[in-house]
C-alpha cells in the first residue's frame, strides 16, 4: 500500500520481484468526503525495455449519489504479455483546480496469468447522465467517460458542439444522437445552445 497526496504532483509507484507478471491491478482507497479525481499512467517494463499502456482517471466516491461506489475498490486492470515489472505514476487532477489537501491509498497487484485482453480497462464503472433545456456548457472532468450526448432543437433551432470542434446545427423539433467510440480529453466543454440536451456518461468505480 503506498499513500499519495493531492498536493504532491506526480508520484511514482512500481511493483517488480519475483511476483510481478504480466497482469496488473490498481486498488484505490479514499474517504467518503474526499474530492480528489486522481490519473494513472500506466507503464510496463518488458524485455524490449519500457512500454506506455496507458492512462485512466478516478472519479471521487460520492460522484454518483447512488449507488456510491465503495471507499476501497478495484478501479482498473492492465495486462502485457511479457511483462517483468509495472510503472504507474499518480496524480490528483482537479477541475478547474486541485482539491484541497487529500491522502488516498493505492496497492497494486500482480499476476503471472491473467486471462483478460490485453491493454488497460477500467473496472465497476458507474452510469450517470445530466440533463437541461435552454443554452448551457457541460464540462467534462477527470474521471467522466462520455457514452452519449443527445439534443432536441427549440423553437428557431439551436446548436452542439463538442470541444471546440466542428458545430452542429439542431433545427427545431429535430433532434440529434452522439455516441462517442473514444473517451472525450479531460476538461473538454459540450457547448448546448438553445436545445434540451442529456449527456450519458460512467464515472469509474
Amino acid at each position: 500500500m503506498t499513500i499519495i497526496n493531492s498536493k504532491g504532483g506526480t508520484q511514482e509507484l512500481s511493483f517488480d520481484g519475483e511476483s510481478a507478471g504480466e497482469g496488473l491491478a490498481i486498488y484505490l482507497s479514499q474517504q467518503q468526503a474526499d474530492v480528489g479525481r486522481w490519473r494513472f499512467q500506466v507503464y510496463a517494463l518488458t524485455d524490449q525495455g519500457p512500454l506506455y499502456v496507458g492512462e485512466i482517471y478516478s472519479s471521487p466516491p460520492g460522484a454518483v449519489a447512488q449507488p456510491p461506489s465503495a471507499l476501497t475498490r478495484l478501479i482498473a486492470t492492465a495486462v502485457v504479455p511479457g511483462t517483468r515489472s509495472w510503472q504507474v505514476l499518480v496524480s490528483c487532477i482537479g477541475a478547474p483546480d486541485i482539491p484541497r489537501d487529500e491522502s488516498a491509498d493505492v496497492i497494486l497487484s500482480s499476476s503471472k496469468c491473467y486471462m483478460a485482453p490485453a491493454g488497460l480497462s477500467r473496472v465497476g464503472q458507474r452510469y450517470k447522465y445530466s440533463s437541461n433545456s435552454g443554452t448551457q456548457n457541460f464540462t467534462v472532468l477527470p474521471g467522466m467517460v462520455v457514452t452519449g450526448i443527445a439534443a432536441l432543437g427549440l423553437g428557431g433551432g439551436g446548436q452542439v458542439t463538442v470541444n471546440l470542434m466542428d458545430t452542429i446545427t439542431v433545427p427545431a423539433s429535430f433532434s440529434i444522437a452522439l455516441a462517442p467510440e473514444a473517451p472525450i480529453a479531460p476538461n473538454s466543454v459540450i457547448a448546448f445552445t438553445n436545445v434540451d440536451w442529456i449527456v450519458e456518461y460512467l464515472e469509474s468505480a
